[in-house]
């Protein structure tokens, strides 16, 4: 049975491996940074328990819930700490 390569053709690697790793693979930093920023996104947005539980009964009432709760995360980030 052939191992399995993490660094064959297979795609590009987005998340750093472990360090202690024998066989390092190159990744690209800024599609990891994207990524991390769209989990922080999506784990925020899951607080929210109308969007976390989809507690809308109509369907397009689901969307304007999710652009609400992007909104308020938004407007939380700008806020000045002064």
């Amino acid at each position: 049975m052939a191992e399995l390569n993490p660094c064959d053709d297979l795609g590009e690697a987005v998340i750093r491996l472990m360090p202690n790793r024998v066989k390092s693979c190159p990744f690209d930093v800024d599609l990891s940074e994207a990524r991390n920023l769209a989990e922080k996104f999506f784990n925020k947005l899951k607080n929210f328990g109308a969007v976390a539980t989809r507690y809308d009964k109509r369907a397009d009432n689901c969307p304007a819930s999710v652009q609400l709760a992007s909104i308020r995360i938004r407007l939380r980030s700008c806020e000045s700490v002064a």
